[in-house]
């Protein structure tokens, strides 16, 4: 039994020795492989725990993964925990807003904004939800007089 404790534990800092060092393909191979084993249950604290929850989604979207991302991230974010809850919604939030779905973006960090969790990226989720609101009302109502304004074209096909 004590094999299998050390085991997943070295397989977990391995990981994140890898991820530290840029090499994300291999680190989310071997946080897989632990998670697939039952690694999560070996000697990892619960910390350690939840930082191989929230890297997975993590180094798939640095993998360029967004899809498997966010469906992972919809999975924290309905998770009981409200560390992952948090983690979850709050990414979730980023690729909204990079995709341009500010209202959601904006729903979703106010949602981690109203909740309880300290931490950095909460004071951020406040933050972020304003700009991602201004920039709903923008698109909603004022982007045709920006720089996204599409001229209609004239008889040539000129604007």
């Amino acid at each position: 039994a004590q094999d299998s404790l050390t085991d997943g534990r070295v397989r977990y800092w391995h990981a994140i020795a890898l991820a530290w060092r840029g090499r994300h393909a291999a680190s989310l191979a071997t946080l897989s492989a632990l998670v697939s084993t039952g690694g999560l249950s070996h000697g990892l604290s619960e910390t350690e725990r939840l930082s191989v929850l929230t890297a997975i989604p993590d180094l798939l979207l640095l993998g360029g993964d967004e899809d498997g991302a966010r469906v992972r991230y919809r999975m924290l974010a309905a998770s009981p925990l409200p560390e992952l809850a948090a983690w979850g919604t709050y990414r979730q939030a980023g690729l909204d807003l990079a995709a341009g779905r500010y209202a959601a973006a904006q729903a979703a960090y106010a949602e981690v904004c109203a909740g309880t969790q300290p931490g950095p990226w909460r004071e951020q989720a406040c933050e972020l939800e304003a700009i991602a609101g201004r920039l709903a009302r923008l698109r909603e109502k004022g982007e045709t007089y920006g720089v996204a304004y599409d001229r209609p074209r004239g008889p040539a096909g000129e604007r």
